[in-house]
């Protein structure tokens, strides 16, 4: 099995380069393929319980209209024809998340959900990445979301605060990571406060 924190830092590298829009969609996909994997592996922890709270917090908004205009959101990601397992097979040698780079999963109903997602991750991680005077993101307050080590600062923080260390929190936190990040991380608390 590969090195933990080598495989963190490898899909960190994999998408710290891609846009937003891109981000934001794969952000949606590695939700529902990590509520995909906790319902099958029946994981019940603290980590488990702070993501299905956020993750159904984004699902009932707006449920009405997002049945109407996008039903995908509501299928699982094999009948959307999504085959990656993200969570599960991150620990595999040739793991990648190049399929979350395809421009053909760039679409609204991506990318709206994603935006949603990172909204209402932004209000559950405003406790560890911002209000914390002597942490270690606080320091880094004005770094960019091009930085590698602070993207990957981000992560250990949400990994160690908030989800855990086991490696099927990696893809989800790497991705949230790098938005928060590209968000700049003095912008993205200043709106936590409002």
């Amino acid at each position: 099995m590969p090195d933990e924190n080598n495989i963190l830092e490898t899909i960190i590298d994999e998408i710290i380069d891609a846009d937003c829009q891109q981000l934001l969609a794969g952000l949606t996909i590695l939700a529902k393929d990590m509520s995909e994997y906790l319902a099958v592996n029946a994981y019940y922890g603290k980590d488990t319980q702070r993501f299905t709270r956020v993750y159904g917090t984004t699902l009932t908004t707006n449920r009405f209209l997002w049945r109407l205009a996008a039903p995908e959101l509501y299928r699982t990601l094999e009948e959307e024809e999504i085959t990656d397992k993200f969570a599960e097979r991150v620990q595999v040698s040739n793991f990648t998340m190049e399929p979350l780079l395809n421009a053909a999963l760039n679409q609204e109903w991506t990318r709206h959900p994603g935006w949603a997602l990172l909204l209402a991750f932004r209000q559950d991680f405003s406790d560890v990445l911002c209000q914390q005077p002597d942490g270690l993101i606080a320091p880094a307050l004005n770094t960019t979301g091009d930085n590698r080590e602070f993207v990957i600062s981000i992560a250990h923080v949400l990994l160690e605060k908030k989800f855990s260390s086991a490696p099927h929190w990696y893809p989800l936190t790497a991705q949230l990571s790098v938005l928060i990040a590209k968000a700049g991380l003095e912008r993205y608390c200043e709106s936590t406060k409002q």
